[in-house]
């Protein structure tokens, strides 16, 4: 499907590499891209058409501070029906705080980043920096930009977050590699929060 999009239309570019991880193959990505924003999409999940637009429209009227723009999402089966959605959390500004609590995003698909936020906070873990996890690399990435960063949120159900039996999410040992691996580093880089956090 991805080579009849790049053979018909000059925008599209089919990028391959060993299979590495998310980590990694967003990092190949990004290092290809050559936009100002960098926006992931997990391969299942979709997206309204609208959301780009609305996120973008967000990021050209706000302070050049701004490093994200997040949404939010409904979960969906394997044939895209309707499940839940997800919380509509519509933190904004310095949320460090808030996003070591919980991964308000939620998934992967969410957000919309300056591409010089990540250029500076830099890559995605790899799947080796996680000790052979993964699952939480979104959550690090959206950690280091908060950091640094303000971010803001368009509160609207812009995202699709496909639920199967068999996603990387249910998978408990790799998650838990990955948490573990997220939190001590977050923890690190964040000396003055209360232990309790």
């Amino acid at each position: 499907i991805a080579e009849s999009f790049a053979r018909a239309d000059s925008r599209f570019r089919l990028i391959r590499q060993a299979k590495a991880g998310l980590g990694a193959a967003r990092n190949t990505a990004i290092g290809h891209a050559l936009g100002t924003y960098i926006a992931p999409l997990d391969a299942d999940d979709i997206w309204d058409p609208e959301k780009l637009e609305k996120q973008v429209a967000v990021m050209e009227k706000a302070e050049p501070d701004v490093g994200m723009v997040y949404c939010w999402s409904r979960r969906i089966d394997a044939k895209g029906k309707f499940l839940s959605y997800s919380h509509p959390y519509a933190v904004e500004g310095r949320i460090r705080r808030a996003l070591i609590l919980r991964n308000l995003l939620s998934n992967a698909s969410v957000p919309l980043f300056r591409r010089s936020a990540i250029s500076e906070v830099g890559p995605y873990l790899t799947r080796t920096e996680q000790r052979g996890g993964q699952g939480c690399e979104d959550w690090d990435m959206n950690l280091r930009v908060a950091e640094k960063y303000v971010i803001r949120c368009v509160p609207e159900y812009l995202v699709g977050y496909r639920q199967r039996p068999s996603c990387m999410s249910v998978n408990a040992e790799m998650m838990t590699k990955s948490y573990e691996v997220v939190i001590a580093r977050a923890r690190a880089r964040s000396p003055d929060l209360p232990k309790t956090l």
